[in-house]
């Protein structure tokens, strides 16, 4: 075999290991040399031999290399920045969600605080009904029966270690109710952010007034203490709700008896916004106004002024619940 011969077997094995794009350009060559040795006018000048294409996948693919390389960039296809409108439309949008999500999340934190201060006075009425029936806390002589009561009288109602807030005491004192149970976590949220007391965690028989949240029936008598037994009180009265605003902790009068048919303000435990109460049969409601839900008994006053002085229930189902 001639040189010319082993030549063209050493192409041809070339030319058939070529890519297919190779092969169609090495063919449009090969004319084109052809047609221009016959006297032809030139032809359009073809790409050439290494031939580049942009995939889509942003690699490089080369004629002559078969094997594909990774490419930083692609012709068509740079990165762009976002513009400066683009980031102010961004930036109005994102603060116009929050405008509208945070009062939302406020305003459904707010109530299932509120949801939780109602469930504490239905846990606390609950716990009178163990007292009331509990042989063992009435053994020594006091009234089965009975809601808990304390030694209260006129002149010391309002103290916390004796006064009606010591009847309350009774349900720690035997084991029916938990201390925390007698803090309203919306009055325990404002007194800390207000940082009145941030060590307010639970109700403590001292005299730190701000562990106490809730208001309890009146226990004082004409005479001095008053036993309210269960039977003969209506399943409708009130015997706990949120602190009474007429009175601060010393016995001291905030706001004057309400009169001409007018009603005591709200609790200032929601922000004088309403209160919670919790009824002898064990309901607990959310009132909008100081009454009973409309029955005109105001929660926070005595149905007689000159009862409201010396803090006295008018009678046996007067809702008069007092700090």
């Amino acid at each position: 075999m001639g040189p010319w011969t082993s030549s063209l077997s050493q192409r041809w094995v070339h030319y058939a290991h070529l890519p297919p794009q190779r092969q169609a350009a090495d063919t449009r060559q090969s004319a084109a040399d052809t047609q221009q040795s016959a006297g032809d006018p030139p032809k359009r000048p073809l790409a050439p031999k290494t031939l580049t294409f942009c995939c889509l996948q942003g690699y490089n693919t080369s004629v002559n290399n078969h094997h594909s390389k990774p490419s930083t960039s692609c012709p068509g296809h740079g990165h762009q920045g976002f513009t400066l409108i683009e980031l102010l439309v961004v930036i109005g949008i994102i603060t116009t969600l929050m405008s509208i999500l945070i009062p939302a999340v406020n305003q459904a934190r707010l109530v299932a605080m509120r949801q939780t201060c109602r469930g504490h006075l239905h846990t606390i009425i609950q716990a009178c009904h163990y007292y009331a029936q509990n042989k063992q806390v009435h053994r020594s002589g006091s009234a089965l029966g009975a809601l808990p009561s304390a030694a209260v009288t006129s002149t010391n109602w309002a103290d916390i270690e004796t006064g009606n807030p010591a009847s309350l005491w009774l349900l720690i004192q035997h084991g029916f109710a938990a201390r925390e149970l007698f803090l309203c976590p919306e009055a325990e949220a404002r007194a800390r952010a207000d940082s009145l007391d941030d060590d307010a965690t639970s109700f403590t028989y001292s005299n730190n007034i701000s562990t106490l949240s809730y208001s309890y029936i009146s226990m004082v008598g004409e005479f001095g203490q008053k036993t309210s037994y269960f039977e003969e009180i209506t399943t409708s009265l009130v015997i706990v709700a949120d602190d009474n605003p007429r009175f601060d902790f010393d016995g001291a009068m905030l706001s004057p008896f309400p009169t001409d048919d007018a009603i005591s303000p709200n609790s200032l435990n929601h922000n004088e916004q309403g209160q919670n109460a919790a009824r002898l049969d064990g309901s607990a409601t959310w009132l909008d106004e100081a009454n009973a839900a409309g029955e005109g008994d105001d929660i926070y006053a005595a149905d007689r002024a000159a009862d409201d002085s010396k803090k006295e229930r008018s009678d046996i189902d007067d809702a008069f619940c007092v700090p």
